[in-house]
């Protein structure tokens, strides 16, 4: 049955290689009981582990039943065990949080893929344990544990028992009855014991062995061979692996316990600090809108250009598209006007600021998009107007008076038929606009304004009052609506639009507007920095055009600093040959005004010095700088610039033959009519657009779809009072969640290896007893996957909880409308996915680490 041939076996011990057999032949029957006898230290213990493939040979062969186990590696070994081979230790080796049917239940399914429940109280009730099904090894006595030992061997129905030392912590009752169970057992099975005891070995054994210093002295040769046997893997399903790992679990409770509530809370400070370093702005606006029913906002568009506070406001084309693509959506434009109507209202001492900022048009696609309740009718007349609740209740706080009406309305319904004053014009209110937003305006006395107030109105439609059409017709917005009005409020920028085109020394040259023209000026009579070729002119026609000075001079090489000091000579000869003429006809009065001794040089810094040149009115510095500037510019080449013209973005051309009639430090200078048909053509703008819809998922769609616009509410407005806190949060929770990612690492990674560690035993029984690599980490797997989906599931439910806590800390105290600490479910599921992936490699590594040992180093 086995077969020893030539077999040694070596151990490398700190710098030396230390012989342990050495040249073994032994032949075993295939049943009777074999004692080995020989001192600690001989190899006896060596010898079973090679026999139970519980370790390796160095040389020689191993063949048990025509199986080559010496070429075995640990897989088939583990096979080999699990089939063959059934082991009595003399440490028992038992797994402390199973009770004894598990174990006995659990060895039988590895060795034969199921347990039969009488065959396991027969085998203990063999061993006297059958009363003891459910206890735990340590509740056992040492002679119990060694028949329990005996009873998982049998169990599996093995070829070989090998009992090492099976007595040596035992008394003598207790070692006799153990060794008469294994004569017993011997009739049916070969039982291999190794032991120091010479009267239980001569007493009980059918052969005794003697091994002394890694060498056997006699040995029995068993000529008759075996049928080869097969070998059979574990067969220990999943889901018992599960229940073993799960019944560890709930074994050692209480450490399990700790680790859950320490991971838990790291999990949790690691989620709230992700929530805080990513805030959702554009889900706290959606909060906001929704909580305090809103439903506008207001958008600008924001782009590097010309014009007021250097924003780029739509032009019609651009609002139109808007509209077009947005037809569930609302959008209108307003007639910025502000006015005061504190004539209107009985006290103002409490608010003496009660305003208006401009004209709005309504109409019912207005109220059923914005879901706004109107009180009253739609203007129907240019000079109906409908006011929103805001303004109602300036008047139902401080009271409404005019001509010989005076009251304090108690309800929108009073304020309709009533005058509003705007521009000395009467507007009759036709109704009242419910906007929704009323409540911050005022505090709850009803006497003071809420110091928000001044804030909220800023980007709310509350400041407006709205008329039948706000660009036609009303009588406030007619005498406001003229092109002076719109070339000083929006500016203009063409440099998207028109191009200077123009010939150079043979060279056709193009050039952007951004280069010649950084802004466009409509002359005026008060312009003094004009330099005229010829005559000043009050009227620019079309096709003349006052352009850079800079620019012409390089266009002709030469520079303005050269400018500046020919013309300077120029003009200080200039004006030394006049005073030099002129001074004997102001002679006698020079002197009289600055002494006898003043001489014509001196009337050349009187002119240097002075604006106004009071001895002759016409020749002042002024005089002389002009000429002297026109006589340079002159002897230029004033063709440099042939065929000047302006063309489009397209290259078409859209004016010819322009003619340069002066020159000017900064501004290009036009025409007032080509002016007003360049900036109303193509510069069309509209300051400010209000996006309207009752659906709140619909502002936010357009928000996110259009990044491009500036956008205020009274929600944003909101939202962004927290930005700087967000923002120190973002950074701080940035901080933190680094710390606690490291932590939650460092501790899943000091649980898992410390559980294994711990359990570094089990891993070796379970080994001995034939379970494959697999089974293992199933059944580490099984335990550390409890915990973290309980892990999961806790820190899911605390996140949950103090989400809601710190949200509703924050709206108390700081009168906000969102959730501050907004929580992700892909962040929350990134944890859990990475928690799981961390503890199945910090599971599988060691674990693999481990199978590479020798079973008997880890049971060591």
């Amino acid at each position: 049955m086995i077969t020893l041939k030539h077999v040694d076996k070596s151990y490398v011990v700190s710098d030396h290689t230390q012989d342990v057999l050495s040249d073994i032949h032994l032949s075993f029957d295939h049943k009777g009981l074999y004692c080995i006898l020989g001192k600690s230290g001989s190899g006896k213990s060596t010898l079973l582990n090679i026999i139970g493939g519980l370790d390796f040979v160095d040389s020689g062969e191993y063949h048990f039943n025509n199986l080559p186990i010496h070429m075995f590696n640990q897989t088939q070994l583990d096979a080999f065990r699990n089939t063959h081979i059934g082991f009595v230790f003399q440490e028992y080796h038992m797994i402390e949080t199973m009770t004894i049917l598990d174990i006995m239940k659990y060895t039988s399914i590895a060795s034969h893929g199921a347990y039969d429940r009488k065959e396991i109280e027969a085998t203990l009730s063999d061993m006297d344990l059958h009363e003891d099904l459910l206890k735990l090894p340590h509740q056992l006595s040492g002679g119990q544990k060694q028949r329990l030992a005996i009873a998982r061997a049998l169990i599996k129905k093995p070829s070989v028992i090998i009992a090492d030392e099976p007595t040596g912590a035992l008394d003598e009752t207790t070692g006799l009855q153990i060794f008469h169970l294994l004569k017993k057992l011997s009739k049916d099975t070969l039982i291999i014991v190794a032991t120091h005891d010479e009267g239980y070995a001569q007493k009980f054994a059918d052969k005794v062995l003697r091994i002394q210093a890694g060498t056997i002295d006699d040995s029995n040769v068993v000529s008759n061979p075996a049928k080869a046997s097969l070998i059979q893997p574990s067969l220990l399903k999943l889901k018992d692996s599960i229940h073993i790992g799960l019944k560890s679990f709930r074994q050692s409770l209480v450490k399990s316990l700790i680790i859950l509530l320490t991971l838990t809370l790291s999990m949790t400070s690691l989620a709230l600090s992700l929530a805080g370093m990513h805030f959702n702005e554009s889900k706290a606006i959606y909060e906001t809108l929704d909580s305090l029913n809103l439903s506008s906002m207001s958008i600008n568009h924001e782009s590097a250009g010309y014009n007021r506070n250097q924003k780029q406001y739509l032009t019609v084309f651009e609002f139109n598209a808007l509209k077009a693509n947005y037809p569930n959506i609302g959008l209108y434009n307003y007639f910025p006007h502000i006015f005061r109507f504190n004539e209107l209202l009985i006290n103002t001492d409490i608010y003496h600021n009660a305003s208006i900022e401009g004209f709005m048009s309504i109409d019912q696609s207005f109220l059923d998009l914005s879901g706004y309740t109107l009180i009253g009718d739609l203007p129907i007349q240019p000079t109906d107007i409908v006011i929103t609740s805001y303004t109602y209740q300036f008047f139902h706080t401080l009271g409404y008076q005019y001509q010989t009406m005076s009251f304090f309305p108690e309800d929108h319904q009073s304020m309709i038929g009533k005058y509003f004053i705007i521009d000395d014009t009467e507007y009759l209110i036709s109704g009242v606009l419910d906007t929704h937003f009323n409540e911050r305006y005022w505090l709850e006395d009803s006497t003071q304004v809420n110091p928000e107030f001044v804030d909220f109105k800023k980007s709310g439609l509350e400041r407006f009052v709205f008329v039948k059409d706000a660009f036609e017709d009303t009588p406030s917005i007619e005498s406001r609506f003229t092109f002076p009005t719109i070339i000083g409020q929006y500016g203009a920028n063409l440099n998207d639009y028109y191009r200077i085109h123009y010939d150079n020394q043979s060279n056709i040259v193009t050039q952007n507007l951004s280069q010649w023209m950084p802004s466009i000026k409509i002359l005026d009579f008060e312009n003094d920095d004009v330099i005229w070729l010829n005559e000043p002119i009050d009227t620019l026609t079309d096709n003349q055009m006052v352009i850079r000075l800079n620019t012409f001079l390089t266009a002709n090489n030469t520079s303005i600093d050269d400018f500046h000091f020919t013309t300077s000579n120029q003009i200080y000869e200039m004006i030394q040959d006049y005073a030099q003429s002129h001074f004997p006809s102001i002679e006698a009065q020079f002197k009289a005004d600055f002494g006898p001794s003043s001489t014509a040089t001196d009337y050349v810094t009187y002119i240097l010095s002075h604006e106004i040149n009071m001895y002759d009115l016409e020749h002042n510095q002024a005089y002389f700088e002009n000429i002297a500037q026109k006589d340079y510019l002159n002897a230029l080449d004033g063709n440099v610039f042939s065929n000047l013209s302006i063309v489009s973005s397209t290259d078409d051309i859209y004016l010819e033959n322009i003619e340069i009639v002066g020159f000017t430090t900064f501004d290009t200078i036009i025409s007032n009519d080509l002016y007003a048909d360049l900036i109303l053509k193509h510069f069309n703008y509209i300051e400010q657009i209000y996006v309207v819809s009752a659906d709140t998922s619909q502002l936010i769609r357009f928000m996110n779809e259009n990044p491009e616009f500036e956008y205020t509410s009274p929600a944003i407005y909101l939202v962004n009072q927290m930005k700087q806190t967000t923002q120190l949060t973002a950074f701080i929770s940035f901080v933190f969640s680094i710390v606690f990612t490291i932590l939650s690492i460092v501790l899943i990674f000091l649980f898992v290896q410390s559980h294994i560690e711990k359990h570094r035993r089990h891993i070796g029984i379970l080994r001995s007893l034939g379970f494959s690599t697999k089974n293992i980490i199933h059944i580490f797997m099984a335990e550390n996957l409890v915990i973290t989906v309980v892990v999961s599931t806790l820190s899911v439910m605390l996140i949950q909880i103090s989400m809601r806590g710190f949200n509703a800390f924050m709206k108390t105290s700081f009168g906000i409308y969102f959730n501050y600490l907004q929580p992700s479910f892909v962040s929350m599921l990134f944890q859990i996915v990475g928690l799981v992936i961390i503890v199945v490699i910090y599971t599988v590594l060691p674990i693999r680490r481990f199978m590479k040992k020798s079973i008997i180093s880890i049971l060591k």
